[in-house]
């Protein structure tokens, strides 16, 4: 999910990944165990639930703040 800034350039993101959680823990019975894997890792490598992206004028795109 993200929210348009209505005043100014930033976006801030949160992130909704709770089917991932349930694809690593195996909640679902066909999915495949490289699917289950990536999800695994997925989660593993997450920093954050939410990210708020800077809007870089100069260079004409987001970046990470």
């Amino acid at each position: 999910y993200y929210d348009l800034p209505q005043h100014g350039t930033s976006i801030n993101i949160a992130l909704e990944y709770s089917i991932i959680m349930m694809n690593c823990g195996g909640a679902f019975s066909n999915t495949h165990e490289k699917d289950k894997t990536t999800s695994c890792k997925f989660i593993d490598n997450i920093k954050s639930d939410s990210l708020q992206l800077i809007w870089d004028k100069k260079n004409t795109k987001f970046f990470l703040k």
